[in-house]
């Protein structure tokens, strides 16, 4: 019997022992479980989702030069080539000239298409006083019609060579086409220029445009009427005007089609300044845009944004379009202007993760 009571006893209290344990192991068990099951805050800047014009542009290089004909406007720049061979007589311009329309720019020695001038116009009046003669002699009939039709076409024939002579004499001078600088002056009295040797450049330095080189992938997004901005390799403000022509020839050395930009005519540009350009190609009214560090890729489902509400971030995929100025576009069920996102600290951000926002912003997680 005392050793049965001795055993019971000894069971009674290691079973006791094995209960308090029990009641003091489990409570903090528990407390740890819930310790480690619960989400930190993650500290994160936000911004409004914004509805904004966005535009996507096309870049593009080139050099500033006369502006080219269009519809209304003739060319701003000429290369005028002689039209005939000759020895050059006088040049009464230099280069640097200002000149206006039919101005001399050179003369070729004349003297030879000058006796011609002089022999046909001899001949034409010849020709002119046989006509009249058997004109005369036809209404009395004192000649045969076969007479009168022959002065007649000889005095066609001379009133032709006539005309041609003076053309012929009005190639030995060579003007101007248009009203501008001369700023090449290729001749020099005594010289022998051929036929379409050209002789000197004029430009006109009040309509110049920029000539762009455009790769042939992005020509087919450019249409006249388009806003263009114009940089230089400096600092200074962009230069605004429109897009007025594309051609329609593709350059098979460097891949590319030329797009001209007719500039403002008080620009500070120079003929043969290399600039950059933004074409701009598109543009979408009240769409809905973020700051682009707020979109981030994810491997699987693309293009994410956090969203913030209640203290808590949510990922929700979005399609993005045009970027400019530091927005991007995106569209999403469910999205609409004014929601708070992460803008700083959403790459890598788990699913409905808690927040703490670190910056003053216009709005507090969970409007």
């Amino acid at each position: 019997m005392n050793i049965g009571l001795r055993f019971g006893l000894r069971i009674s209290g290691a079973a006791t022992l094995v209960l308090a344990m029990a009641l003091f192991i489990l409570p903090r068990a528990g407390w740890c479980q819930e310790e480690e099951t619960a989400s930190p805050e993650v500290a994160v800047t936000v911004a409004k989702v914004e509805k904004t014009t966005l535009h996507t542009y096309v870049t593009a290089y080139g050099i500033v030069e006369t502006a080219p004909a269009r519809q209304g406007a003739a060319a701003a720049g000429a290369r005028i080539a002689s039209p005939i061979a000759g020895i050059v007589s006088e040049v009464p311009c230099y280069e640097g000239l200002r000149v206006e329309k039919g101005a001399v720019i050179c003369h070729l020695d004349s003297r030879m298409a000058e006796a011609d001038v002089a022999k046909a116009e001899q001949l034409y009046s010849m020709a002119e006083k046989t006509y009249q003669r058997q004109k005369e002699l036809q209404a009395s009939g004192g000649t045969s019609e076969k007479n009168y039709q022959e002065a007649e076409t000889q005095l066609a024939s001379a009133r032709s060579d006539l005309a041609a002579a003076r053309i012929t004499l009005s190639y030995h001078r060579i003007t101007a086409p248009i009203s501008g600088t001369i700023t090449r002056l290729d001749v020099r009295p005594g010289e022998a220029v051929d036929a379409s040797s050209v002789v000197a450049e004029i430009a006109d330095s009040t309509h110049l445009a920029a000539a762009l080189q455009v790769p042939v992938a992005e020509a087919a997004l450019l249409r006249a009427g388009q806003i263009v901005r114009i940089k230089t390799e400096n600092d200074a403000a962009p230069v605004s005007c429109t897009l007025t022509s594309v051609s329609p020839q593709v350059d098979a050395a460097s891949g590319t089609v030329t797009a001209y930009a007719v500039l403002p005519a008080d620009t500070s540009l120079e003929p043969g300044r290399f600039v950059s350009a933004q074409i701009a190609c598109g543009e979408h009214r009240d769409c809905l845009a973020v700051p682009e560090a707020s979109v981030v890729k994810d491997p699987e489902e693309g293009w994410i944004i956090a969203v913030v509400k209640d203290g808590r971030a949510t990922r929700m995929k979005v399609e993005t379009g045009f970027r400019e100025n530091g927005l991007v576009e995106v569209s999403a069920a469910g999205l609409s202007e004014g929601m708070t996102v992460v803008k700083v600290g959403a790459y890598g951000l788990p699913d409905d993760t808690r927040v703490r926002i670190t910056e003053n912003t216009e709005t507090e997680a969970g409007e």
